[in-house]
């Protein structure tokens, strides 16, 4: 009786009858349209190496707006399964997510495979954003471009407080739109 049943079972499989339920997956989603980060002090905005030379993703505040476009565009990715106002950020530039190594934001993760890959954004007032990195539990560390001279721009984290240094713009202004 049981190896008919299974036989049946295989015929039903094979027909498109009936379907074995998929492991779930995350249904992870992101921008329908690509953003500019701009450093609201400066004025410029946030860019990978745009000559990615001997492999180089680092991302800088440095990019001048209207020029080399292409580089500068970036999504917003989310998942229902992450906390509010987390996300994966994606450069169109390397084709690549935002992570960080050594307190710098490189633009070279091909996947997210955790919560500690992702940035909390969130609107500071109706102008400004701020942009923190989740995957460091001992203290908060927040994104702004190194002027000491010899960085050039480089995107850094930093603990708190917050100051001018750390607040950028997006357009558009909705994250997943």
């Amino acid at each position: 009786m049981r190896r008919t049943i299974g036989m049946i079972l295989a015929a039903l499989l094979a027909a498109g009858i009936v379907a074995v339920p998929e492991a779930a997956q995350a249904a992870t989603s992101c921008s329908r349209s690509w953003h500019y980060i701009t450093h609201a002090e400066t004025g410029l905005n946030l860019q990978p190496d745009p000559l990615q030379y001997q492999g180089n993703t680092t991302v800088y505040a440095d990019a001048v707006p209207g020029t080399n476009v292409w580089n500068q565009q970036f999504l917003f990715c989310r998942d229902p399964g992450w906390s509010p106002n987390h996300y994966a950020v994606y450069s169109n530039g390397t084709g690549r997510y935002w992570g960080e190594a050594n307190n710098i934001v490189h633009a070279g993760l091909d996947s997210i495979t955790g919560a500690q890959m992702l940035f909390d954004i969130w609107k500071f007032d109706s102008n400004f954003w701020v942009i923190r990195y989740v995957g460091w539990p001992w203290y908060e560390k927040y994104l702004y471009p190194d002027h000491t001279p010899g960085y050039s721009h480089v995107l850094t984290m930093g603990q708190p407080p917050l100051t001018g240094n750390h607040l950028f713009r997006i357009s558009p202004a909705n994250l997943l739109g």
